[in-house]
């Protein structure tokens, strides 16, 4: 009787220690694991965006949003991780136009909060100052301090329209 306990804790514990990377793995990545293949292959590009491709973002209901959020990513990730600007001086009109078509719909029942409206109209100002720093060609400086604003504000429609699930 002792052996068989022993056994089946042993077995409990293996499968315990085998199978928590994933699961933490899958935690990280909103309950998807990430693919390895992609995984080596940003690894292998010597792009500004390895690492933030979107995987693991759900799609929301908003699909101007979830637009938003493509060319938001593809401009402030390089900025702000890599300090590379030439993502951001290059796309900053596109997000500025995502913005202005965003703001121009009306948001979905899950994301419609008090203040949904009111961010996003003001995600839009912002970016279009943005776009316009850009095109005078402001300061890296400036254009870092400005897409991080974005980016945060961003974040909290993000998640109010999208609640994490755990």
């Amino acid at each position: 009787m002792r052996l068989a306990i022993t056994r089946l804790a042993v077995t409990f514990a293996l499968v315990a220690v085998t199978t928590s990377p994933a699961r933490a793995q899958q935690h990280q990545h909103g309950g998807q694991k990430q693919d390895s293949a992609a995984m080596k292959r940003d690894a292998m590009k010597g792009d500004a965006m390895k690492g933030h491709d979107m995987k693991g973002h759900a799609a929301s209901a908003w699909k101007e949003m979830d637009a938003f959020h493509a060319t938001l990513a593809a401009t402030y990730h390089p900025a702000a991780d890599k300090g590379d600007f030439a993502p951001l001086k290059a796309k900053a009109a596109d997000l500025a136009a995502q913005a202005r078509t965003w703001a121009a719909t009306s948001a979905p029942a899950a994301c419609a909060k008090d203040d949904t409206k009111a961010t996003v109209d003001a995600l839009a100002a912002a970016s279009a100052a943005l776009a316009d720093s850009a095109r005078k060609g402001a300061p890296d400086s400036e254009l870092k301090a400005a897409i991080t604003a974005i980016h945060e504000k961003f974040e909290s429609v993000e998640h109010a329209c999208m609640p994490m699930k755990h």
